[in-house]
């Protein structure tokens, strides 16, 4: 019995030893894994493009069109969540220039060379002979590596560049981990704007680029064994991102490969740090404790779904609002002068009811069925949303539209400004004037801009208040704005930064006050829309009617 004892205890000592060289408890999915990003690569961008081989990957693996990005939705903050296994509150990562001597908030757990530990390090760590692999077509990524954990490292110049160097890797080295970033459909996004037949043409080509990648695990002979990750930093509205809208924040997630369910659609919350947990679960390796990503192991055999508390709120596309905006982040409706105008809603899920208020709340089970066009005639905030056995199942849609009858005396003078290398609002009194105009609203839209980057715009005149109170103002804005009523700052929403809203309050008697809109477009996409609410006022953009050239 002694002999037998002995003979179990060792067998279970070298089971653990075994068990512990391997980092986890269980074996692998997958003996290689590869890990695409495609930089600006939204779920609208493959529902509306050319992509056989995503559709491929999804159909033979296991996906989900509702994963999210962190916030900020920029390219810095989310490249490092994606390979640190955390949010940007962990690793500290909030601009794209981040480096560990150009840094405000510090990781709270570090490797080396202050930095939050990568997946590279993760698997470095517990596997010190693996090959280990990074192109990086945006090169800034290397600067949230450690030093000493990877095998190659390449920064190409290009997206044909990075294809060829992660090809030509692959074959020759057959790599446990791979890590490619492509980054031509973001360039697409910002030069074109994203929903634009280039920006579907780029990621068409994008879909190709993939293809050959799955190609050449299949010549190095590793094609079976392997488990490819795709997914992206971030989507996009009109020419830019780096804000909160759902089109910004929603990205796609498919996993593909060996042990990998086909045609398996993803019905759980999946966070852009969930990738390089999944990618660690897949190789059989331990995920830190210090990582709050978590591994999607439904994606793989043998694991079922979540049993959810709750009801997952991927939503229909809302109703649209017609007239609609004139794409980027200009919401439906618009400014009428002079004129009354026919509003109409339309369901692009083609399933229940759609809902609707006319004075900006929000609409429910009791608000009215839409069933034909309407006439307006005044301001009017309209909001809809789909509802099915009295529960609703879409986003909401919000238009705004503005009236004003006669134009004569209307609106806000404004100047632009040059001044290269922007990042906040410059002092415009050093500046010399490069174009004057007047507008009747406080937008970027009826600006005549002497140029797109680098230029900025002073809008001054006067708003009308009718009745006393306390008033916010909203301003969002790609990239800084500030808003100041008799000379006092409002609403402060200055700095490099994709559209986000800020608001301020300040109380108003009736008559006209001062009103001054400082705004700025270091670069890429850029928007300004300027939000009023207050006593008898849902939050609506400020109305052309309410703002005056003289006072």
């Amino acid at each position: 019995m002694k002999n037998i004892f002995y003979t179990l205890l060792t067998l279970l000592i070298v089971i653990f030893t075994i068990s512990g060289c391997t980092g986890g408890d269980r074996s692998p999915n997958a003996g290689h894994v590869i890990i695409i990003g495609i930089d600006g690569l939204s779920p609208d961008g493959i529902l509306n493009s050319d992509t056989p081989v995503m559709d491929h990957m999804m159909a033979n693996g296991s996906y989900s069109m509702h994963a999210r990005a962190v916030m900020p939705s920029s390219s810095g903050a989310n490249w490092g969540s994606m390979i640190m296994g955390a949010g940007p509150e962990q690793h500290g990562i909030i601009s794209n220039d981040w480096r560990v001597d150009n840094f405000v908030l510090h990781p709270n757990v570090v490797r080396d060379d202050n930095l939050f530990p990568t997946i590279f390090a993760v698997i470095r760590d517990q596997l010190p002979a693996a090959e280990i692999g990074a192109i990086l077509d945006w090169n800034p990524i290397q600067n949230f590596i450690e030093n000493d954990v990877l095998s190659y490292l390449a920064l190409p110049s290009d997206e044909d560049e990075t294809t060829i160097e992660a090809v030509t890797y692959i074959k020759q080295k057959k790599p446990l981990f791979t890590f490619i970033h492509i980054d031509h459909v973001d360039g697409a996004g910002h030069r074109f704007g994203h929903g634009s037949p280039q920006y579907y043409a780029s990621v068409a080509k994008a879909d190709s680029l993939v293809g050959e990648i799955l190609q050449s695990a299949r010549d190095a002979g590793i094609y079976e064994d392997t488990v490819f990750l795709l997914s992206s930093d971030h989507g996009g509205v009109g020419f830019g991102h780096g804000g909160n809208d759902p089109r910004e924040m929603e990205i796609p997630f498919i996993v593909y490969g060996k042990n990998v369910k086909p045609n398996h659609l993803l019905r759980l919350p999946i966070n852009t740090f969930d990738t390089p947990a999944t990618a660690v679960f897949a190789l059989g390796l331990e995920i830190p404790f210090e990582w709050i990503g978590r591994p999607v192991k439904n994606a793989f055999r043998g694991n079922d779904d979540p049993k959810l508390m709750y009801h997952l709120n991927n939503l229909y596309p809302a109703p649209d609002i017609f007239p609609a905006g004139e794409g980027g982040y200009n919401p439906p409706g618009g400014l009428f002068v002079g004129e009354t105008v026919t509003m109409r809603i339309e369901n692009p899920a083609g399933l229940g009811e759609i809902r609707y208020t006319v004075d900006g709340s929000m609409p429910g089970e009791a608000s009215p069925v839409y069933d034909g066009p309407l006439e307006i005639s005044e301001n009017t905030v309209v909001t809809t949303r789909l509802f099915d056995n009295g529960r609703a199942v879409s986003a909401v849609n919000t238009g705004y539209f503005r009236m004003l009858q006669n134009p004569e005396g209307h609106g806000l003078r404004y100047t632009i400004y040059e001044k290269d290398d922007m990042n906040l609002l410059p002092d415009f009194s050093t500046l010399e004037p490069k174009g004057t105009g007047t507008t009747l609203e406080i937008t970027s839209n009826n600006l005549n801009l002497t140029r797109r980057n680098f230029v900025a715009a002073v809008m001054e005149g006067f708003i009308e208040i009718e009745n006393e109170g306390r008033y916010r103002f909203y301003l969002a804005s790609d990239d800084g704005s500030k808003l100041y009523i008799n000379d006092r700052e409002v609403v402060d929403n200055d700095g490099d930064h994709g559209v986000i809203t800020r608001s301020g309050t300040v109380n108003l008697e009736p008559g006209r006050h001062e009103i001054r809109v400082e705004w700025f477009n270091g670069g890429g996409g850029y928007w300004l829309a300027a939000f009023i609410e207050g006593p008898g006022m849902e939050r609506q953009i400020v109305p052309a009617s309410m703002l005056y050239l003289d006072e």
